[in-house]
């Protein structure tokens, strides 16, 4: 049986304890495994190294992590009998919280005032920069040949001390939505799917809304992560794109199948 590894950001927590009180069959349930690497914020600097058919990750807990659900401390043509499912990519509460909204809005903003409104374009080109570390990691797992699977972050709360006070709730939506919307197509380029937060996560018709309260996450960070009763809703989407990922790629050269981690 092909073995799924849950690996990435913090998001991964109420992933795991949703996992853990899903009413799935056993069966669907077999060959899964968690790992959090590291917090969302470390994937906005380089996080890791590709070079000779293997992907690194640079910080040294994240490999020992990867280590022990992998048996090697590196990602590599050896790991194309795994599915990996990734949360990565999708977290935009630092992007969210950019000065740049308190002057500017995406264009689709109609909510007058002062503010300059951005292009999609332009938008579109900050959202890249933004998340261009996490789209050259999935870029490079694919080279490999791996089998990779996006699980988007969760819907976001607005309180805390994250976002400015200054800025319209909807333009930080309006960022939220568009940056999913710019990463999803990026990664569908890749042939890596995604998957998005349950629509009952939602305030009114999402996805262009908040989280429903419900879902918040406990302590200071609340407001950015969710709880488990939330984890369970996402891990039921996740098992099914997991039964729909399709079987390995065929090896792309020899020298890349030979390719492992020391």
């Amino acid at each position: 049986m092909t073995r799924t590894l849950i690996i990435g950001d913090s998001h991964v927590v109420a992933l795991a304890q949703g996992y853990a009180s899903s009413t799935r069959p056993a069966d669907a349930q077999n060959g899964i495994q968690f790992g959090k690497l590291f917090p969302s914020p470390a994937c906005l600097e380089p996080f890791f190294e590709a070079s000779g058919g293997r992907v690194e990750l640079l910080d040294q807990e994240a490999r020992g992590v990867l280590g022990d659900l992998t048996g090697r401390p590196c990602f590599s043509a050896a790991d194309r009998d795994l599915k990996f499912c990734i949360s990565l990519g999708f977290t935009t509460t630092v992007l969210m919280s950019l000065d740049t909204w308190i002057t500017h809005a995406p264009w689709r903003f109609n909510g007058g005032g002062q503010v300059q409104l951005m292009s999609d374009a332009v938008f579109r080109a900050l959202t890249l920069h933004h998340f261009r570390h996490v789209l050259a990691f999935y870029q490079a797992l694919r080279s490999l040949d791996l089998q990779c699977l996006a699980v988007a972050a969760p819907p976001p709360l607005i309180g805390g001390e994250w976002f400015s006070k200054g800025v319209d709730e909807q333009v930080l939506l309006l960022v939220d939505v568009m940056a999913r919307q710019v990463v999803a197509a990026e990664l569908r380029k890749l042939g890596v799917p995604c998957v998005s937060p349950p629509p009952e996560s939602y305030v009114g018709q999402g996805p262009s809304g908040l989280r429903r309260p419900q879902f918040k996450g406990d302590g200071a960070k609340g407001f950015v992560h969710a709880n488990a009763e939330y984890g369970r809703l996402m891990m039921d989407r996740v098992l099914d794109e997991i039964g729909r990922m399709a079987q390995p790629s065929p090896p792309r050269s020899a020298s890349l199948a030979r390719a492992t981690c020391d």
